[in-house]
């Protein structure tokens, strides 16, 4: 099993949802996780931190990997 690198500034106290983007993007995103790019088009989720900050767009497959990277 690879070691999961952290994200620097992305906290786990202050995560507090994941918002699925069903087949409604318009561009192409990078996943804030893997580094790859999302296909317009292509679910994913956009996941959320307080104080109301937005943070990057991630692959659903990278999920647990996102969650387990926090700080």
């Amino acid at each position: 099993m690879s070691e999961i690198k952290k994200h620097e500034y992305l906290l786990e106290e202050e995560f507090y949802e994941f918002q699925h983007i069903g087949t409604k993007a318009r561009s192409d995103k990078w996943c804030g996780h893997c580094n790859k790019i999302i296909p317009k088009g292509e679910p994913h989720l956009m996941s959320k931190f307080y104080p109301e900050f937005e943070g990057p767009a991630i692959h659903e497959k990278c999920e647990k990997d996102f969650l387990k990277s926090l700080n």
